[in-house]
């Protein structure tokens, strides 16, 4: 699976193929994990996946590198993943801070309170953050 875009509210969009066995996973549970890592630095990221079978979505979405596993845009075998995260854990191993920033900077912007300023100098090397409170409803409800 591939990352096509991450939005601005922690949402991840993963272009695939319709035909693997992550795909009938998702379709008989939607609870998922992200897992990255860069360098010394990792994150685990929770929350719930859906399928998303939408040709101009994924025209939108759609990067030349994803030719060598579809054949273009318009391949019936491509399907997107849209996950939408409700907590996050990670690890910095590397002494900066950069992961933890990034993701109190989406916890921030999910619940619209301001960002915690930690003392200076303090280094955190691990950290689990709530994204989202499902429990909370939306704003648009």
């Amino acid at each position: 699976m591939s990352i096509a875009r991450v939005d601005d509210d922690v949402t991840i969009w993963f272009i695939t193929s319709a035909g693997s066995a992550k795909i009938q996973e998702l379709a008989e549970d939607a609870r998922a994990m992200v897992n990255l890592q860069a360098d010394d630095r990792f994150a685990c990221i929770n929350g719930n996946a859906e399928l998303v079978f939408d040709p101009r979505q994924i025209r939108e979405l759609w990067k030349e590198a994803y030719r060598v596993w579809f054949n273009g845009k318009d391949d019936q075998d491509i399907v997107l993943v849209r996950f939408t995260s409700f907590d996050a854990e990670y690890w910095d191993n590397s002494g900066g801070s950069g992961i933890k920033h990034a993701l109190e900077a989406a916890r921030a912007y999910m619940t619209g309170h301001p960002l915690d300023q930690t003392p200076d100098g303090e280094v955190q090397s691990h950290a689990r953050i709530k994204l989202w409170d499902p429990s909370e409803g939306s704003e648009d409800e």
